[in-house]
């Protein structure tokens, strides 16, 4: 069902973030072979972005994030942190990652228990 939100996920993903995915990827790889950007050296968002945008096409925060998605459930072991993202050479480098996803979806799962049970007990809730 159509939310009317306007936010590319990463399950699907526009041709032109789809064809921005791998440039993003072969990115990630070349900053962590040639610089060392790991977990104590993520690349920012914006940094990200400004590299995309030397393909010919501006790229937001949310761009990024909807491509790293789409990366990740093709397996590829992009993580993240407070700083910024980076790819993972091992699993202890998505440890991190992979507990804060976690708690993401615990928070989201009682947001929206929270809402689905808002009208239970009245229709409408008086502030």
């Amino acid at each position: 069902m159509p939310t009317g939100f306007n936010v590319e996920t990463g399950s699907k993903l526009s041709p032109k973030l789809l064809s921005y995915a791998p440039i993003l990827l072969k990115f990630l790889k070349t900053e962590r072979e040639q610089r060392g950007r790991g977990p104590g050296n993520s690349l920012l968002s914006i940094e990200i972005e400004s590299h995309l945008s030397t393909f010919g096409r501006d790229v937001k925060g949310s761009d990024v994030r909807a491509m790293v998605n789409y990366l990740r459930r093709n397996k590829y072991p992009v993580g993240s942190n407070a700083d910024g993202y980076f790819l993972a050479i091992n699993r202890q480098e998505l440890d991190f990652t992979i507990q804060h996803m976690q708690e993401r979806i615990s928070s989201i799962r009682a947001a929206l228990n929270g809402l689905e049970g808002s009208f239970d007990d009245q229709e409408e809730v008086l502030l």
